[in-house]
């Protein structure tokens, strides 16, 4: 998707409008937030939902925005729902060897 996009940087096409330069930025950053999911996952989900946040309800604003968005930080909420289990689970253990 990113390729795709870089049609707008390259002749004969005008200098692109402020909104593809932040649609850009976006879009790498949410490539860079996949990547870096692979070791730092709290950083990159905050930085994925940021970035998807931006681009579709702020720079693209169409119809599919809320699909988009959802697709988009699926591993995100994967992450979160993996944390919330396995905080549930410590304090559950936690509890259980106090008592």
């Amino acid at each position: 998707m990113v390729i795709a996009h870089m049609v707008w940087f390259f002749p004969p096409e005008p200098v692109p409008p402020v909104r593809i330069w932040i649609g850009q930025i976006m879009q790498f950053g949410m490539v860079i937030s996949y990547a870096l999911s692979f070791w730092k996952e709290e950083r990159a989900s905050i930085l994925m939902i940021l970035c998807a946040f931006v681009l579709f309800f702020l720079v693209i604003a169409s119809g599919g925005a809320i699909v988009y968005f959802l697709i988009s930080v699926f591993p995100a909420i994967l992450y979160g729902i993996d944390r919330y289990i396995g905080r549930k689970t410590w304090n559950k253990r936690k509890n259980e060897s106090v008592e």
